[in-house]
């Protein structure tokens, strides 16, 4: 019997950190465009997109005004209701029967104890030569309060990436990380013993100012340290 698994309503982000995370414009841009080019590589009319952990839509909503119908994975009764406004959504990923293009998850994984058979999962989900886009939070070594308090059981590096396409007998295609700046500002936070909240205007002032800065030096860094990181896995 393997560990649980499913992604549990108790293990979002707790409400202050969703209300926060609204001022991350760009940051959730940033996860926008890259899904995108991913989705590209389908037929526009036929592509199949599925959200794992969608939260309360930030992202399908944002995918779906781009043209492209997003179904969705999400057990929360409350983020349920939102999400069925504009999408197709299923409580749990054992329930979903079709086959998905692209399967997106993002800042999901690391709340689920046993992440192998997540994956596994959205495999079984997954189409022929369809691909599965992880974008998580990277280093244990900037685990923090609001790691705790947000009920996420690791962070990841490459080797951990490497590991469960491994496990799961899938193709790690492509693996990179993003956010240098962030990460050299959560490791500073880590030993200052930062807050378990999130500051909204502290949010908004990164994202305008630092964020940008941050995206610019990903190429050099990109494959040495960041504070996110993404997998693009296929069969």
């Amino acid at each position: 019997m393997g560990k649980k698994y499913t992604y549990q309503a108790d293990h979002r982000y707790p409400g202050s950190i969703l209300e926060a995370l609204k001022y991350a414009v760009k940051y959730s841009q940033y996860q926008c465009d890259f899904l995108e080019v991913e989705i590209k590589k389908y037929n526009r009319k036929t592509v199949r997109i599925l959200d794992f952990g969608a939260g309360i839509g930030t992202y399908a909503d944002m995918i779906k005004d781009l043209g492209y119908t997003v179904d969705c994975v999400e057990p929360d009764p409350d983020m349920t209701k939102l999400l069925k406004k504009n999408h197709k959504v299923y409580k749990d990923i054992n329930q979903v029967q079709e086959k998905y293009d692209v399967i997106y998850s993002l800042n999901v994984l690391e709340h689920i104890e046993d992440d192998t058979k997540a994956l596994a999962d959205l495999k079984n989900c997954l189409s022929a030569k369809g691909e599965i886009v992880l974008f998580v939070p990277a280093f244990n070594i900037t685990y923090n309060k609001l790691d705790a308090k947000s009920g996420h059981y690791r962070r990841y590096r490459k080797k951990d990436l490497r590991k469960l396409a491994e496990n799961t007998k899938l193709n790690l295609v492509k693996v990179k990380y993003s956010e240098p700046i962030g990460f050299i500002l959560g490791l500073i936070y880590r030993i200052i013993g930062g807050s378990d909240e999130l500051n909204p205007k502290s949010v908004a002032i990164y994202d305008k100012y630092l964020f940008p800065i941050s995206v610019f030096f990903e190429p050099p860094t990109k494959e040495l340290f960041g504070k996110n990181i993404l997998g693009i896995f296929t069969k």
